[in-house]
């Protein structure tokens, strides 16, 4: 009986753990792809630029705008909601980078202006990895 509660215990949490560790995997893989200049770590405009390729194409109708349904995956009607600063339901590529900013800032923990693998993995880092990859 005791042994069985601690393999038990010993499952949750090694189940625990596994979440942790595909941020930690996914933070690696979003810093080589993000990191153009492969200094191990990703700036603004790293991000920005990328944001940018990323922007150009979620714009599957080439209007300069991206409404809900082409950000699907990336923040759909929530993104829209909050950083659609001219109320018109959907986001231009400069509010749209003022997102990537503002994910950007809330990832960046060490207050560095880069981002390492750590911070991409994170749940902040996340969301911006969301808008930039």
């Amino acid at each position: 009986m005791r042994s069985s509660s601690f393999f038990a215990a010993s499952f949750l949490g090694l189940s625990l753990l596994v979440p942790a560790a595909s941020f930690a995997a996914s933070g690696s893989a979003a810093l080589q792809h993000l990191d153009s200049d492969h200094d191990g770590t990703v700036s603004i405009d790293e991000a920005k630029a990328a944001a940018d390729a990323k922007f150009t194409a979620l714009d599957t109708d080439h209007d300069g705008t991206v409404d809900a349904s082409e950000l699907k995956g990336v923040g759909g009607k929530a993104a829209v909601a909050k950083y659609d600063t001219d109320n018109d339901r959907t986001l231009d590529k400069t509010e749209y980078l003022s997102a990537v900013d503002s994910q950007f800032k809330a990832a960046d923990t060490d207050a560095d202006a880069t981002l390492d693998a750590r911070e991409l993995g994170s749940k902040k880092g996340h969301k911006l990895v969301r808008l930039a990859n």
